[in-house]
């Protein structure tokens, strides 16, 4: 900036008319477009700038932030320059394809809207990431307004209208706005380590197999009600514990838990192996309904439908286990959870993809619809890890 010509050999336009102070605050400007917004604030809102007029730091470098988030649209990126490029690496082509998505775009002085279609997970993921970025630009700039603007400028933002993205062949699992899985930090912190219940990293598989039992309990006391109902015997008084006992001793193979261990390979020059691990129920299933209570640690115990039928059953038949907390806490030892299920109370079946909250795709969450699933309703969960 002080000296371009020495440190970088660039010719610059500047002369001793201009002066050395503005070029730093051009330079400060330029810095605000990757900084957090306490830099931005952190700009003069009113210089001096040349002869009598005023300049606007702050201002200008808010307006190129928004400038740069909403440059959106297709044909962002020059397929001739790409073709020179070569390979480019996966990051940019989730770029490509985030601008390829693109639908539907207006930016008003009003309202900013967006309607996109992703051909992939990763532009999916890319276009989310980047519409949140803009989201929180708009509230953080909104919230400054008054500090921002010149004094006497006449405009206002325009507000974010909730986009509308889609992935290709997947759908959203809460109306239009971006799922994700994350924790309870407090809570987690207590659970996991507070409480040490995960100290063994393989307990986590006994928390996702509690899970399965007590889905199936769940299950099986739903079918023990209508078997009561429609035995020839339910208008005799009977001894419902016992009853109950020998029903699920007699229906025990309907409700059999699987699991599988799969090794996938050995990791080369190490002692380590990548294992497939899936557990496979037939509880009563998870559908779109469940997943914002399974996105929060413990959130199962809001979760109305399921809460309803636990308390209705006796308490010697109720599931021991919290829903949820197992599902999280497989999260140490992978970053993606695949969860394939058909719900005793819905007609789809879906398979949801969970990926952990500290990984790469920060807690992102997609539903696919399945046309098929193997059982009448239950779960089959599935990841990878690796094993010394």
């Amino acid at each position: 900036i002080q000296d371009p010509i020495a440190t970088i050999q660039l010719q610059s336009p500047r002369n001793g008319l201009i002066p050395e102070r503005l070029f730093s605050i051009l330079s400060d400007i330029c810095a605000a477009h990757g900084r957090d917004f306490n830099f931005v604030m952190s700009l003069p809102s009113l210089e001096n700038g040349l002869s009598t007029e005023d300049a606007h730091p702050r201002f200008v470098a808010c307006l190129l932030r928004l400038g740069d988030l909403l440059d959106l649209d297709n044909h962002r990126f020059c397929p001739t320059m790409l073709s020179a490029f070569g390979s480019v690496p996966g990051e940019t082509i989730a770029h490509i394809e985030k601008h390829a998505a693109i639908k539907h775009f207006f930016v008003g002085p009003r309202s900013i809207q967006v309607v996109a279609e992703c051909e992939t997970v990763e532009g999916y993921s890319a276009l989310q990431k980047w519409l949140g970025w803009l989201r929180d630009e708009i509230k953080d700039q909104t919230g400054k307004w008054p500090q921002i603007m010149p004094e006497g400028f006449p405009g206002t933002l325009p507000t974010f209208d909730e986009s509308i993205v889609k992935a290709k062949n997947y759908e959203a699992v809460t109306e239009s706005k971006a799922t994700t899985f994350s924790l309870n930090v407090r809570q987690a912190q207590e659970l996991f380590f507070g409480e040490n219940i995960y100290k063994d990293q393989g307990v986590f598989i006994r928390e996702l197999l509690q899970n399965s039992v007590d889905a199936s309990l769940i299950a099986a006391w739903l079918d023990f009600e209508q078997y009561l109902k429609l035995s020839p015997d339910s208008d005799k008084p009977n001894d419902l514990r016992r009853d109950w006992i020998g029903y699920i001793h007699s229906c025990k193979e309907r409700y059999t838990i699987q699991v599988d261990f799969v090794k996938i390979n050995q990791i080369p020059n190490s002692n380590q192996e990548i294992w497939r691990i899936s557990i496979t129920d037939r509880g009563i299933g998870i559908d779109e309904r469940d997943i914002p209570y399974m996105k929060e640690t413990l959130g199962s115990s809001k979760n109305k439908r399921k809460v309803d039928i636990i308390n209705k059953m006796p308490v010697w038949a109720r599931p021991a286990g919290a829903f949820g907390l197992g599902l999280q806490s497989v999260f140490q030892v992978t970053e993606e959870l695949v969860v394939e299920s058909k719900s005793r109370f819905s007609t789809n079946a879906y398979r949801f993809e969970f990926c952990s909250p500290t990984g790469k795709y920060k807690g992102r969450i997609l539903a696919q619809r399945l046309n098929h699933f193997q059982f009448e309703h239950g779960t089959k969960l599935e990841f990878e890890m690796k094993f010394d």
